[in-house]
């Protein structure tokens, strides 16, 4: 040991540099010192809490060890000992804690490696509390997050490590970790789709991008794309709409119709997919679906390749409006649902996405807000389409009726405690008569009649045909009437039934509009399948010409 040297209490070799009251110019630590001093220092600045000034003086004073701030925080920096955690290493634990929660395999894990350094979840969750907007901004997927990632750290996975142990020199790979961080691509996928959407919902609506609409009387509208304004809402709708006449149109045969309306559609798809309100997004997923199904299932769909070659195309459509932004919302989703590849598989991941939303918005905006009473729209025509294309009795159809009614019975329960207002009134009634198409796709004819036979006295008062949810009652109800007679064997009272609800559109609706192709529609297939011909004939020649009259209002205006 040599002379400018003392050996503390611990055994440490230290520089003497005593300050200048010795006349000896002071001794910077060097990189040997620093390893040498590195535990008093851990257990100094780390494990006690003390300030970087506090430690330096102490080192100074009982140990004869001296370094600039710029050296102290180096060393700190590398050997993993900051106080603060920093955004990356937030983002990288954050999404590896996430991944593991939707395994369920987060029990236990309370620190994770990143890089060479441990961070502690609650930190983490202490700072993801701090900066909401970088939270929603990942719950969008509209924030990169590190490429290195984090690893969950055990007792005694690691090497070389110090007092402290803030440093890990190699971690040893848990058994199974791969299968923990990389769960099943089956179940990763709409996970990730789920989580994606309620991000961009929450990132929008704490943004601004969203705005409510408020009706002539003050009541909240649903959320809309604020920097578009009503124009772009108005647009959208009309799109829309026109999407269901193509799949009436292709539904009924028209084929080359149906095709010339897809395509004056999607040639207005670049548009669409910039108009970032709620409804958009949903109503792009309905593209998964509309035009899903095997060929002769009852359903009437004309060509399974159909679903994919539209969500194919809507994948390359975001890319191209996106393609500067690749961590933009759209495009995440959307590539996914490309990525699950079955169609069947594609459609339920949308659907899981419907029913995930639609708790979501119940609980943070109310069961009787617009914005929720539309999702849950949205979900029961998935889960009817869906069930249109299977066998009654098969398997798993009663299991999404379930679902179907007991999400749909607890807005019913709100919808009449809420009192009796029109507003309430039509909301139950919406729902009741819904419901019972699902319940009849299901072969619950029984129960049908029971919620059919509720709406009676709401559909024979005269109403406010201005209403939609006045109108969609009454369609609803001549419909569900048709099929239950239908179901029943009762062909000439089902297409009175239908009769009436072509005429119920004609009157209150234009021929042109989607609803009226589908109620013509659904007369026309009645009508061929158990007569008169001549009415058949009659109403396909009425129903073309509509068609017609639809293709041009479509390239024209859409």
């Amino acid at each position: 040991m040599s002379d400018d040297s003392t050996t503390t209490p611990e055994g440490i070799e230290t520089g003497t540099g005593t300050g200048t009251g010795t006349g000896k110019k002071k001794v910077y630590a060097s990189q040997a010192s620093f390893q040498r001093m590195r535990p008093v220092i851990t257990r100094l600045y780390h494990d006690e809490g003390r300030t970087l000034h506090e430690t330096a003086e102490i080192l100074g004073r009982e140990y004869g060890f001296f370094a600039t701030p710029r050296m102290y925080k180096s060393r700190i920096r590398d050997w993993g000992l900051d106080k603060h955690v920093r955004r990356d290493d937030a983002l990288a634990v954050w999404h590896a804690w996430r991944r593991l929660q939707l395994s369920g395999r987060e029990k236990g894990v309370e620190v994770f490696v990143v890089g060479r350094r441990k961070v502690g979840v609650a930190a983490v969750g202490r700072y993801m509390s701090r900066h909401p907007l970088l939270r929603a901004r990942y719950e969008a997927g509209i924030v990169s997050v590190p490429d290195d990632g984090a690893v969950p750290f055990f007792e005694g996975s690691e090497e070389g490590q110090g007092e402290g142990g803030e440093v890990v020199g190699e971690v040893v790979p848990v058994v199974g970790m791969g299968r923990v961080m990389e769960a099943g691509r089956e179940m990763r996928l709409p996970e990730e789709i789920l989580r994606i959407v309620r991000g961009f919902c929450d990132g929008a609506i704490q943004a601004g991008i969203w705005v409510r609409d408020f009706g002539e009387d003050g009541s909240e509208g649903g959320w809309f794309d604020g920097r578009g304004g009503m124009a772009d809402y108005v647009a959208l709708q009309r799109w829309y709409r026109s999407l269901f006449s193509a799949r009436s149109m292709l539904l009924a045969g028209e084929v080359g119709t149906a095709f010339g309306m897809l395509g004056a559609l999607l040639d207005r798809l670049h548009r669409i997919v910039r108009i970032e309100g709620l409804f958009g997004m949903f109503y792009l997923f309905d593209l998964v679906d509309l035009f899903r199904g095997p060929p002769g299932s009852g359903s009437g769909y004309y060509d399974q390749r159909l679903a994919g070659v539209l969500v194919r195309h809507v994948v390359e459509v975001v890319r191209v409006v996106f393609g500067r932004d690749g961590r933009h919302p759209l495009k995440l989703i959307w590539e996914r649902l490309e990525a699950i590849g079955d169609d069947a598989e594609r459609a339920r991941a949308v659907l899981m996405v419907f029913k995930a939303v639609l708790g979501y918005f119940a609980s943070r905006y109310g069961m009787l807000d617009v914005n929720t009473v539309e999702i849950q729209r949205l979900y029961t025509s998935n889960v009817t389409r869906m069930l249109e294309g299977v066998d009654s009795a098969g398997a798993g159809a009663e299991a999404e009726v379930h679902e179907v009614e007991e999400s749909m019975g607890r807005l019913v329960i709100a919808a009449a405690a809420e009192g009796d207002g029109d507003y309430d009134d039509s909301v139950e009634n919406d729902i009741l008569s819904r419901l019972a198409l699902t319940e009849i796709a299901a072969g619950r004819l029984d129960e049908a009649e029971t919620k059919l036979e509720r709406v009676v006295g709401f559909v024979e008062d005269d109403g406010d045909p201005s209403r939609d949810s006045w109108f969609d009652v009454r369609w609803d109800y001549f419909q569900g009437r048709a099929r239950l007679c239908v179901a029943r064997g009762e062909t000439e009272e089902a297409a009175r039934f239908l009769g009436e609800c072509v005429e119920h559109c004609r009157r209150f609706r234009s021929e042109t509009d989607p609803r009226t192709l589908e109620a013509m529609r659904y007369l026309i297939l009645h009508l061929e399948k158990f007569g008169p011909d001549g009415e058949a004939v009659r109403w396909r020649g009425l129903y073309r010409e509509a068609c017609a009259k639809a293709l041009v209002e479509a390239r024209s205006s859409v």
